[in-house]
């Protein structure tokens, strides 16, 4: 997926647990070596900051914010949008005014373009005796895209559930 600067993709849609759903905002940005914000990447290999906030909450919530055409089965492929910042904005003020969805993690993390990066909201959980991550996670390679200015995701999402 290429992002234009000032764009979030959100994907997911899993259904985590019943009546519920995980959705991931990510948000990348061109940053500079002191860590602020530019519209186009610098040198070669220019430096990106991936926020990605995970989001549960039930089917009605998000059906109520406009997500619903996000809704996968379990093991299906993932289906994404992109957003403009404009469009963001308010989509974010209604998750963080509802009591009942839950931001799992907003973590940030900065890489450098062509560098893959891994970032997830997920806790330890002992199976079989051996400590397995439980919950989402994002496996991203960005690349400058064609134009000089965007960002070209490739990566990988994935959800893991703890055996019932």
């Amino acid at each position: 997926m290429t992002l234009a600067p000032d764009e979030t993709l959100v994907t997911g849609g899993w259904s985590f647990e019943a009546g519920k759903r995980v959705f991931v905002f990510v948000t990348p940005e061109w940053i500079d070596p002191a860590g602020n914000r530019i519209q186009a990447p610098q040198g070669a290999s220019p430096q990106v900051q991936i926020t990605a906030e995970f989001v549960e909450a039930s089917d009605q919530d998000m059906e109520k914010l406009g997500l619903k055409s996000l809704f996968v089965a379990q093991n299906e492929s993932t289906v994404s949008e992109k957003y403009s910042s404009a469009q963001m904005q308010p989509l974010m003020d209604a998750v963080k005014a509802r009591d009942q969805i839950d931001i799992l993690s907003a973590p940030k993390v900065i890489t450098l373009a062509g560098r893959s990066c891994h970032i997830a909201a997920q806790a330890a959980q002992m199976i079989s005796g051996k400590s397995v991550p439980i919950g989402p996670s994002l496996d991203l390679l960005p690349t400058v895209s064609s134009d000089g200015k965007s960002v070209e995701l490739v990566g990988l999402v994935q959800v893991v559930q703890a055996a019932k």
